[in-house]
């Protein structure tokens, strides 16, 4: 399986940290083919995913404040949870478009 991650810069210090424990889950999981894209900010999540028809998860936080964001830096490892088990569903499912 193939994993690709979607980092932005915007808030490096939150940023960051959430894109550790995404590759430390992925690692967690076995995935070695990960690429990792950093972008300026995070826009048309689902449209990649309806474009390309790929399983796509975020862990886009939307918080008031840092002391929010950063209760919720597992949203990255999750987000890589989720990715995977989507894309293991989608490939048991016969006929699925892969």
């Amino acid at each position: 399986m193939r994993l690709g991650i979607v980092a932005s810069r915007f808030n490096e210090a939150l940023c960051a940290p959430l894109l550790e424990r995404a590759k430390a889950e992925a690692a967690k999981l076995g995935l070695r083919d990960v690429v990792v894209h950093s972008v300026p900010g995070a826009r048309g999540v689902m449209d990649v995913a309806l474009e390309f028809g790929i399983p796509v998860a975020n862990g886009i936080l939307t918080t008031d404040t840092e002391a929010q964001a950063e209760a919720r830096l597992d949203k990255g490892a999750e987000a890589v949870r989720v990715a995977v088990e989507m894309a293991r569903l989608r490939a048991a499912i016969p006929g699925a478009a892969r």
